[in-house]
């Protein structure tokens, strides 16, 4: 509550003239995604939003940090102190409330509560919700008769209540049952522990899911599932994998007696006249049911979005600018897909919610007309680069490499027509990340590429070590191109999870973790994680090779006075990638770049070559002109200058007069 109240200003900032932008931007849905949008909306320095409004049924979600109990796994999307934004009422309106209609005409939303809120853009972020099928639950009176679906607070609070009133806990034959095979289940297993129920009175019966398992896993980590399910077992908690759930039974006053279960791994039996009989059931006594297995979008949102026309395909069918049907509508997240005109695609949720609720902004942004994110769409979804594709590939092989081609090239004469193509669909590639607190205080973390997947894994270098105790096990995977791909990490003790998230994606040899290893070097993986070596990843990756050079060099006599030098301030600084993102984009733009790497992307497919030798490198430095490399040295020595405080160790030359 402190942090609310300090402010900070500075001379620039008093006379930094603010945009005002007065048009009504409504927002459904407090998901990650939708609070991702707004964060985004709120961070920019030069604009001020006077009408955003956010429409959810609990309103902004408490911190997991601040949470008494944690019923779902934390996505590690925001700091403490970066969610305090949206709890300040001058900067966004919250109404609790479900959405239940909408008028596209007259632009303006209704909710359940009788709100009526009018809208210029409105941007729809509902996340799917577990929901239990009719087919297997009670006709109603759902949370009454001990059937709850993990979800809304107002369900969370039932949950509760029914715990700490009931007295069935007493009775070791009753059981509390958590159906479900994603992280979620775990983290109800430990919110319950935490409510005071007996692990012997809690059974887990998770469902086959074939998406989970192509995964390696709830927890991505065989060897963590494995450690994972001999901890629960070892409580005393009961766990029944691969079953699926058959039926519920309820007893005359409409409350759970118990529940079936069928294994799904279990081979059907034969009799004898060879015909198949159906698996056996396992039943179940329990009077408690927490489901947390499927999702499925809000009925009320539903509803509303058929009764208004918009297209809705199992979820909401938008564009590659995300709009809908109706270009004042977008939608994002979970509860949308890209329409199936653009091919197969992955769904939102195998990205980073962070990352899709930024460039949903960036992209609403562009509507609203500022400038910054223009390029992010244009009305007709063609893009036009002004460049000849057909002429780069006759320039680069003529000017180039070969004079016969450039004869051949002019004899037959260049096109100038420009080449127009449809804009692809946005890429995402943030890592995503889980963090949740089991059983026994045990803390699991993991962080993974987006393009991560279980057979990459399996084809990976594994790298993985644990204490002796068993109480601390952590993974590094370095896939076959040499980048780490994912950390995985299972202890009783907190790890770094801010600093170790930024290691995933970078290539190992900033660590130089895979020779290390292969040596005998390392024994401890997490203990090598946290030497100096980790300053490589957050901003002195330029330096790294130069120290690790000297420590097997024997130059380095004292560790402490080592650690202790100018340098250190660039540990855990995380800048670095943006310049490297965005001296790509530069690139782009440039001719000589854009045709060499044609070029060489030919020369690999057809000769097969998974690296480049040392001769042909020289042979395509050459190419490049000396307008690029001024380029690359201004901007390496701007971003120099920009983070000199966080970077003190060079001595940099005056670039102003090349800068104006």
């Amino acid at each position: 509550q402190d942090l609310v109240t300090l402010h900070f200003t500075s001379r620039r900032l008093l006379s930094e003239f603010k945009t005002k932008i007065h048009s009504r931007i409504v927002v459904i849905g407090a998901s990650c995604t939708g609070l991702s949008f707004i964060y985004t909306l709120l961070a920019l320095p030069y604009i001020h939003f006077t009408n955003i409004v956010l429409i959810s049924r609990d309103g902004v979600p408490d911190h997991p940090n601040v949470s008494d109990h944690t019923w779902f796994a934390d996505r590690l999307s925001f700091l403490e102190r970066e969610y305090m934004l949206f709890r300040l009422p001058c900067k966004i309106r919250i109404i609790e409330g479900n959405l239940v209609d909408f008028e596209r005409t007259e632009k303006y939303v209704v909710t359940d509560n009788g709100y009526v809120e009018p809208y210029d853009h409105l941007v729809i972020t509902a996340g799917r919700q577990y929901t239990v099928p009719k087919e297997i639950s009670a006709p109603k009176y759902v949370a009454r008769n001990g059937v709850f679906p993990l979800g809304s607070k107002l369900m969370l609070e039932k949950l509760i209540q029914h715990v700490r009133e009931s007295e069935i806990y007493e009775d070791d034959l009753s059981h509390c049952v958590i159906y479900g095979s994603s992280l979620d289940s775990f983290c109800t297993i430990t919110a319950l522990l935490q409510l005071g129920v007996k692990a012997s009175r809690l059974a887990l019966v998770s469902p086959t899911v074939a998406e989970i398992d192509a995964e390696g896993g709830a927890f991505r980590d065989p060897a963590v599932e494995l450690k994972v399910e001999k901890l629960c077992e070892a409580m005393g908690i009961k766990f029944y994998k691969h079953h699926d759930l058959e039926r519920m039974d309820y007893n005359d006053d409409n409350q759970l007696t118990g529940i079936y279960i069928k294994n799904q791994s279990e081979v059907l039996l034969e009799d004898g006249e060879g015909s198949q009989r159906a698996r056996r059931s396992v039943e179940l006594p329990c009077t408690m049911f927490v489901y947390c297995h499927e999702k499925d979008i809000d009925p009320a949102i539903l509803s509303a979005l058929n009764k208004r026309s918009i297209v809705f395909d199992g979820r909401v069918i938008v564009e590659n600018n995300y709009r809908t049907t109706d270009k004042q509508i977008y939608a994002a997240g979970p509860i949308a897909m890209f329409s199936r005109r653009f091919g197969p695609y992955e769904p939102f949720e195998t990205y980073s919610s962070m990352e899709v609720g930024r460039h949903l902004c960036h992209t609403v942004l562009a509507f609203l007309g500022v400038e910054e994110f223009k390029a992010n769409v244009e009305e007709d979804e063609e893009e036009k680069d002004g460049i000849d594709r057909e002429q780069l590939r006759k320039e680069r092989r003529g000017q180039l490499f070969s004079d016969e081609a450039a004869e051949l090239a002019t004899e037959k004469g260049l096109k100038d027509e420009v080449i127009e193509r449809p804009k692809p669909l946005p890429t995402y590639k943030d890592n995503r990340m889980w963090c949740v607190l089991l059983p026994n205080d045990y803390h699991y973390f993991h962080c993974q590429t987006h393009d991560c997947r279980g057979e990459s894994v399996k084809q990976a270098n594994n790298i993985s070590t644990e204490d002796d105790n068993g109480d601390s096990y952590i993974r590094v995977s370095v896939n076959t191109t040499q980048y780490i791909q994912s950390i995985s990490y299972l202890g009783s003790n907190k790890i770094e999870v801010h600093n170790f998230k930024v290691l995933v994606g970078l290539p190992q040899t900033y660590l130089n973790i895979v020779q290390r290893w292969d040596d005998g070097l390392i024994t401890d993986v997490l203990g090598f994680l946290r030497q100096h070596w980790t300053m490589a990843v957050y901003g002195a990756a330029a330096n790294v090779s130069k120290q690790v050079q000297r420590w097997d060099d024997g130059l380095i006599t004292d560790v402490l006075a080592f650690l202790r030098q100018n340098w250190t301030m660039a540990v855990y600084y995380d800048k670095a990638q943006d310049f490297i993102v965005n001296l790509r984009a530069k690139f782009r733009k440039q001719r000589d770049i854009q045709m060499l790497s044609e070029y060489i992307l030919e020369h690999v497919q057809a000769e097969n070559v998974d690296c480049i030798d040392e001769s042909r490198r020289k042979r395509y430095g050459v190419e490049v002109t000396a307008e690029t490399q001024q380029m690359v040295q201004l901007e390496l020595i701007k971003f120099l200058h920009q983070n000199k405080e966080f970077l003190p160790i060079y001595f940099l030359p005056d670039v102003r007069c090349h800068l104006t």
